[in-house]
């Protein structure tokens, strides 16, 4: 069986337009635990593991509090520890 989905409806409705590039903006970072203990206690349980080599990551979710784009929300990992590495063998990270 085979599907034709070149005619298929949206499947959702559009969240919205993109950000503009350079749109400044007040956020709130929000890291979001990913069980995994960093190299400190303070890092309990903080970090997120990679799942493709042995980097150990922050992963944020930022909120936009004012302006037209409020309430609208992006993400990004941050790598801290391991994955590639300098000639002195320390993580770039």
């Amino acid at each position: 069986m085979s599907y034709d989905l070149y005619d298929a409806q949206p499947q959702m409705a559009p969240i919205g337009e993109l950000i503009p590039d350079g749109t400044f903006a007040k956020v709130r970072l929000t890291v979001r635990p990913g069980g995994v203990d960093g190299a400190t206690p303070m890092d309990a349980k903080l970090l997120k593991a990679s799942q493709s080599s042995d980097a150990k990551m922050l992963d944020c979710e930022f909120t936009i509090l004012e302006g037209p784009h409020a309430r609208r929300k992006f993400w990004q990992s941050f790598t801290v520890a391991g994955g590639k590495v300098d000639e002195k063998g320390q993580s770039i990270g």
